[in-house]
């Protein structure tokens, strides 16, 4: 059985950076996934517990609350005995090992190496360039 998914949803806060003894860094949040419309009446909210690690955690905790992330990564359940209580407690969490924002409903720029390159060192067109070479007109 494969735990692995994909979950598409928004940030509920803003990402928690901590650091582990060691230093390796890991970020906790947590996602809201909606279906369904609230004009329709049946709008429905599922939260997830999410964790990354490394760099990864260190890009996520730059993400404010609200952004709309994709995050892939596998189900872990942990488990723990109640301080007040004594019972055993436990809950399903992701470990995301990749993600980002979604821009299925806002525009980004880049501010990537490669914006920043003037444009005469961008990569060419292949496609004019091939057709330069040929003395061809294209379509």
């Amino acid at each position: 059985m494969s735990s692995d998914m994909i979950l598409v949803g928004n940030l509920t806060k803003d990402p928690e950076l901590r650091f582990a003894a060691s230093g390796k860094p890991h970020a906790h949040f947590s996602v809201a996934v909606n279906k369904g419309s609230e004009d329709k009446g049946n709008k429905t909210s599922h939260f997830f517990d999410v964790v990354c690690f490394g760099d990864f955690a260190e890009n996520m905790a730059e993400l404010p609350k609200g952004t709309r992330v994709i995050l892939s990564g596998y189900l872990q359940q942990s488990t723990w005995d109640d301080k007040d209580t004594g019972k055993k407690r436990s809950k399903l969490e992701l470990i995301a090992n990749d993600g980002g924002p979604s821009v299925r409903f806002q525009a980004v720029t880049s501010k990537g190496a490669a914006s920043d390159k003037p444009a005469a060192q961008k990569q060419p067109d292949m496609v004019q360039d091939t057709l330069k070479m040929n003395n061809e007109e294209p379509f």
